[in-house]
């Protein structure tokens, strides 16, 4: 509506219960074509919103917008480019000289639980080290933040997106961390001890530690195309159920340790090393190992295979000593510098194995040297 005289928007100013007839008057905001915007976003159209709606539910994926619109991939960005041009730009958020707050501390005397929050950067960088004891941190999206320390004790990390962030220490004792998606982010050091992690998602992340001791798990995870200096399972910790493709890691450490179900696919690993360990059921393609050494140590139901017909397995200064292969297809890998000392080896399906500068001990010389 607008002025009848001079043809400005009308505010209102009175607001009035028809029950009771309490009257409150002051400016509050209007809405409509005309009554001028209180927010950029009410100056959009109703199939603009709507466009911004199908954008927020498909979380950005433009695949998934394609399918929901039924439109191309150029309309979608045009569309966006258009709205980019009716909203204001982001202005940039400085943090300089900022006080940041104390430590937030969660407990269970506090009853403590952060369910359903959706933090905004200016927020998260103000909590510095969170420390939760029994306590949930679910749904919520953590986009271009930095944290210093997520320090966990027999609580719950679930249902959230992290996004182009940097989390210096995650801490678990006892914790679970579940149904987790983590993209373009960096995480200095994750140590878990008798804890769980679950269904969680590292795309095109950095970890520079990876810690799993004292009987912890790793189940239905995904690595992709993530970069990490050092993985360590020790003390009848497991991996379960887990894809690690395209990754790159400097060492990769097994002690008293399991995995079962895995696939390693065009991983680049510096340093493979097991000791009493067991390794069941894992597919690799064309995995690049400079140094891989095996002690007292289990594989069993191992498929070694090329990756997408073309990336040769490549492995350099093998060393199988007092250890177990059973049940193992090689098809087209190399191993150089290779040495196998007391290794027992049986039910083998070898095609294309190559071996360059090999020193075979007993086990029947490695049963004449696989019978050529």
């Amino acid at each position: 509506m607008t002025c009848p005289a001079c043809r400005g928007p009308l505010t209102t100013v009175a607001l009035q219960c028809a029950p009771c007839d309490l009257k409150v008057e002051g400016k509050f905001p209007t809405f409509g074509p005309n009554s001028g915007p209180t927010s950029e976003f009410q100056s959009l159209k109703e199939d603009e919103l709507h466009f911004l709606r199908i954008f927020i539910h498909c979380e950005g994926s433009i695949r998934e917008m394609e399918s929901a619109l039924g439109v191309s991939y150029p309309t979608i960005k045009a569309r966006i480019a258009a709205l980019k041009e009716k909203l204001s730009p982001i202005a940039p958020t400085s943090h300089k000289n900022e006080s940041f707050a104390e430590p937030q501390m969660f407990d269970s005397n506090l009853s403590s639980n952060l369910d359903s929050n959706s933090p905004s950067r200016s927020t998260l960088s103000k909590i510095v080290p969170i420390k939760g004891r029994e306590f949930t941190f679910s749904n919520n999206g953590i986009n271009v933040s930095s944290l210093s320390r997520f320090t966990l004790n027999k609580s719950h990390i679930r249902d959230n997106s992290i996004n182009a962030s940097r989390i210096a220490s995650l801490e678990m004792q006892d914790a679970q961390m579940s149904d987790n998606s983590i993209h373009g982010s960096s995480l200095d050091s994750i140590s878990i001890q008798q804890g769980q992690l679950n269904q969680c998602e590292f795309h095109g992340s950095k970890i520079s530690h990876l810690d799993i001791t004292d009987q912890c798990a790793i189940s239905d995870a995904e690595f992709h195309g993530a970069v990490a200096k050092n993985i360590s399972l020790k003390n009848r910790s497991r991996v379960q159920n887990a894809k690690f493709h395209g990754i790159m890691a400097n060492t990769w450490t097994l002690v008293a340790s399991s995995v079962s179900d895995m696939e390693l696919h065009g991983a680049v690993i510096r340093d493979f090393n097991l000791s009493n360990s067991h390794i069941q059921n894992m597919e690799t393609k064309g995995v690049q190992i400079e140094a891989c050494e095996m002690i007292d140590s289990t594989w069993r139901d191992i498929r070694v295979y090329r990756k997408n017909g073309k990336d040769v397995t490549r492995l350099k200064n093998v060393s199988f000593k007092n250890s177990s292969l059973q049940d193992i297809t090689f098809e087209d890998c190399l191993f150089e510098n290779v040495q196998f000392i007391d290794v027992h080896i049986r039910d083998r399906r070898l095609t294309g194995l190559h071996m360059k500068n090999k020193t075979i001990r007993s086990e029947q010389d490695l049963e004449r040297e696989l019978s050529y």
